[in-house]
Order: C-alpha cells, then sequence, then structure tokens
C-alpha cells in the first residue's frame, strides 16, 4: 500500500506517471491519493492504469473535487472488477 494523501502538487502530471508506473506492477494492491489536486484528466489516467493492473483492489481518490462524479463511478466499478467483488484486506481508509 502506498499513502501519499494531501499533496495536491502530484496533480494529473504526477497522478499520469504513476499510473504509467502501477500498469505493469504486480505488488501495490492499494494507493492513496485523497486531496492531491487530480482533475478529471488524471483520474482517466488512473482508470486506465486500473484496466491494466487486475491487483489493484483500493484506489483512494476521495477529496479530489475536480473528478467527475461519472468518472468516480467508473473507478469504483474497475476496483471491484478488479477485487473480484470481494472485500480487499486494504480497506479504504
Amino acid at each position: 500500500r502506498i499513502t501519499i494523501n494531501s499533496n495536491p502538487l502530484i496533480g494529473d502530471k504526477g497522478v499520469q506517471c504513476l499510473a504509467e508506473a502501477f500498469k505493469s506492477d504486480l505488488w501495490l494492491k492499494a494507493l492513496d491519493l485523497q486531496n492531491c489536486g487530480i482533475t478529471t484528466i488524471g483520474a482517466n489516467y488512473l482508470l486506465d492504469g486500473l484496466k491494466f493492473n487486475a491487483v489493484m483492489h483500493v484506489l483512494d481518490v476521495r477529496l479530489n473535487v475536480d473528478i467527475d462524479r461519472d468518472l468516480l463511478q467508473k473507478i469504483m466499478e474497475q476496483v471491484m472488477i478488479n477485487s473480484s467483488g470481494n472485500n480487499s484486506e486494504y480497506e479504504w481508509m
């Protein structure tokens, strides 16, 4: 689990780098990005990364107010797909 909450300067550019990195990572199962200055643009990078990384069971992007609600729903759906609907040992904070 990596927790980097409350780092608003990460933003979309930082999230783009993280999403590219975790696409092929088989160890990271939870990433906490609350209040990190992410917009809908960055959230799309994260959703794309989730589709490549089936072991990621938690992606916490709460408190990023500039993410479109429909996209948040898609992220939650992809997390559920990745976890096969099972509760993860890596719960939301």
